[in-house]
C-alpha cells in the first residue's frame, strides 16, 4: 500500500511566506507610488461583496496549502470547485454592486 509523504513543512512555510511578504510588498508599493483610492467605493454593500471575493480567493490559497500538506488531488479538486463557484457568484455580484454604484455616481455629478 502507498503513502502518500507529506512535504517539509519548513519548506511549505517558506514557500507561503514568500507569497505573503510578495503580497505585503506589492502593497507597499502602490503606496508609495500614491495609488488613488479616492474611487473606492463607499457604500456597505458594495465593500462586503468586494470583501467576501478576497476572502474567497484566500479561501483557495488555504485550499492549496492544504494539499501540500494534508489532502488529497480529489478531494483538494472538489475543495476548489466549490470554493471557485462561490467565488463566481460573489465575483458576479461585487462587480454589479460596483457597476451600480459607479452609475449613481455619475447620476450625481450630472444633477
Amino acid at each position: 500500500v502507498y503513502k502518500r509523504q507529506s512535504p517539509f513543512y519548513i519548506l511549505v512555510l517558506a514557500i507561503n511566506g514568500g507569497i505573503v511578504v510578495s503580497l505585503l510588498g506589492f502593497i507597499v508599493l502602490l503606496q508609495r507610488l500614491g495609488v488613488n483610492t479616492n474611487r473606492l467605493p463607499e457604500d456597505f454593500g458594495t465593500k462586503l461583496w468586494c470583501g467576501l471575493f478576497v476572502l474567497m480567493i484566500l479561501v483557495n490559497l488555504i485550499v492549496l496549502v492544504l494539499f501540500w500538506v494534508k489532502i488529497n488531488i480529489f478531494q483538494t479538486i472538489y475543495a476548489l470547485a466549490v470554493t471557485m463557484f462561490v467565488a463566481k457568484i460573489v465575483g458576479n455580484k461585487g462587480l454589479s454592486q460596483l457597476v451600480r454604484s459607479e452609475r449613481e455616481a455619475q447620476k450625481k455629478k450630472t444633477e
